[in-house]
């Protein structure tokens, strides 16, 4: 027998913080590199603005947009037992009814799913602020860029494309599993609409896995060029690219 968490407000404030923090580690926190100051290398995310902007959005808004829908219907269900009022029915139909589902609900893999995007997006938030002004989503060298060395970079020297091992499989897991709107509205049992999903599950996953594959060994290179010695002492001290122990 599958464990249930159905606490309507305490499910929704779960929802909305999790993906608050999502949404928030895929802003950029800084303006875009410079045409100068970026290195020419081979990648998806490194090529026109336009094309940057349109790739982070398209993994970060669909799970954005899910949740909202949960959290709505999880406050209009729970405005059927209070005087509080989120909706119409045919509002809450728009959205829900495809087989007839009773709600939406926690179980403890979409609890792991909404934890890893959570605490994944609170390590990226901490990068941001920790490199300040040199973290960009382009890889590049600024005019007078320094090698910042203090937590989390004194753990592994990418904590940031870390935290994508989270967040990412997290929102798969969060999304597509029963409990979620998508599965307990029957639309994942519909043969276009899982294709989409998982479609899109796979791009999330593939994209973390370039990330550790490819993006990382880039940026070291780039780094050891322009620091040097300075960096060789670094990643002596600081071993580990992404995980503590693992690689």
């Amino acid at each position: 027998m599958q464990l249930v968490v159905d606490y309507p407000i305490l499910n929704a404030l779960v929802l909305v913080a999790s993906v608050a923090l999502y949404a928030a580690a895929y802003q950029q926190p800084t303006p875009p590199l410079k045409r100068q100051e970026r290195r020419n290398i081979t990648g998806v995310m490194e090529g026109h603005d336009f094309i940057l902007n349109s790739f982070v959005a398209a993994l970060a808004i669909p799970p954005l947009l899910i949740t909202l829908i949960e959290v709505y219907l999880i406050l209009s269900r729970y405005s059927l037992h209070s005087e509080i009022s989120f909706g119409s029915r045919s509002a809450h139909s728009t959205v829900w009814n495809y087989h007839g589902a009773p709600s939406v609900y926690l179980t403890p893999l979409r609890i792991l799913g909404l934890a890893m995007m959570g605490v994944g997006a609170v390590i990226r938030l901490v990068c941001f602020r920790t490199l300040g002004k040199f973290f960009t989503f382009f890889v590049g060298v600024q005019k007078d860029h320094q090698l910042i060395t203090s937590f989390p970079y004194s753990v592994v020297r990418h904590p940031s494309y870390g935290a994508l091992l989270l967040t990412q499989p997290g929102a798969v897991l969060a999304h597509g599993l029963p409990g979620s709107w998508l599965y307990e509205s029957g639309l994942l049992f519909s043969r276009p609409w899982a294709v989409i999903y998982w479609a899109y599950g796979f791009l999330l996953v593939y994209h973390a896995t370039w990330i550790m594959h490819v993006r990382v060994l880039q940026e070291d290179k780039m780094l050891k060029e322009h620091f040097g010695k300075e960096w060789e002492e670094w990643a002596k001290d600081v071993k580990y690219r992404l995980i503590p122990g693992v690689y």
